[in-house]
């Protein structure tokens, strides 16, 4: 049988156990490079084999990037451990390799799986490490100049928010009138008043963030994770309205908004999706 999507899951999920006492064995110091070696291995393997399908199947998921660089960097390994080393160091210098590293990663859901595949006490080092390594990544990024004619502003950098003319950012749960920079007054009502169409802060996503988010979350949650997010935020999953996950979703960030918890909804996800672009 030719090498494809379903094998290459197969042979992924067969790597995982005991990768981190394999990670430790090599002296490999990335973690994201091990994620990233670990992953493409099986590509790599079949490749030396000469089963040619296997640069098809990855080249099939990488074909939204742009580019085609794995498919030269992992016929250069030797093993997965030597594959790791390499990668590490090219990561740090090519965005274009990053980005097909990442849809290799979402596609095999690869770090919630590595995850998974740890010891308890050692999922809160995958986290924090992993979510470290790629701030320093995004930290490498080609900087880039910007200038604003006119009325505008400009974010640059995670976190960061750009406001038009006379805007006010509001992050947390913020009641009563607020006075924007054109003297316009918004009332911002507590949760449940009747009243309150305020927009600003964690409140209210606009339609395509809110879109995006649902589907990242209809993706990388299955039902039962879903409700152990709901859990873990104190909110109640069984009376979320809808039939069917993607309903249940829709509604949890109908129920966010209107609690003022959108904020920590993504903070969440965040911490248990780090691979993922939220």
């Amino acid at each position: 049988m030719a090498f494809d999507r379903k094998q290459w899951q197969q042979r992924f999920s067969e790597r995982l156990g005991g990768w981190r006492a394999r990670m430790r064995e090599a002296s490999v110091p990335s973690l994201y490079g091990f994620l990233t070696a670990m992953a493409l291995w099986p590509v790599a393997e079949a490749v030396q084999h000469r089963e040619w399908a296997a640069l098809a199947a990855l080249g099939g998921v990488t074909a939204g990037v742009g580019s085609n660089l794995l498919a030269n960097v992992i016929q250069k390994w030797q093993d997965e451990a030597d594959g790791a080393q390499q990668v590490a160091a090219q990561l740090a210098e090519n965005s274009d390799l990053r980005a097909e590293v990442e849809a290799v990663l979402e596609e095999l859901d690869a770090a919630r799986k590595a995850q998974a595949a740890l010891p308890a006490d050692e999922r809160e080092w995958f986290v924090s490490t992993l979510q470290q390594e790629l701030a320093q990544l995004a930290g490498s990024k080609e900087s880039y100049t910007a200038t604003v004619i006119g009325e505008g502003a400009i974010a640059q950098g995670a976190g960061s928010t750009a406001l038009g003319a006379g805007a006010v950012q509001v992050h947390g749960n913020v009641y009563g009138n607020i006075i924007t920079g054109n003297s316009n007054v918004v009332d911002k009502s507590q949760p449940g008043s009747g009243s309150g169409n305020a927009t600003t802060g964690d409140n209210r996503l606009g339609a395509d963030a809110q879109k995006r988010l649902r589907e990242k979350i209809v993706r990388y949650f299955s039902v039962e994770e879903l409700k152990t997010l709901c859990f873990d935020l104190g909110i109640p999953y069984q009376n979320l309205g809808g039939e069917g996950h993607e309903a249940k979703v829709r509604e949890l960030l109908a129920y966010g908004e209107r609690q003022g918890m959108i904020d920590s909804l993504v903070a969440a996800c965040r911490d248990q999706r780090p691979h993922v672009d939220w």
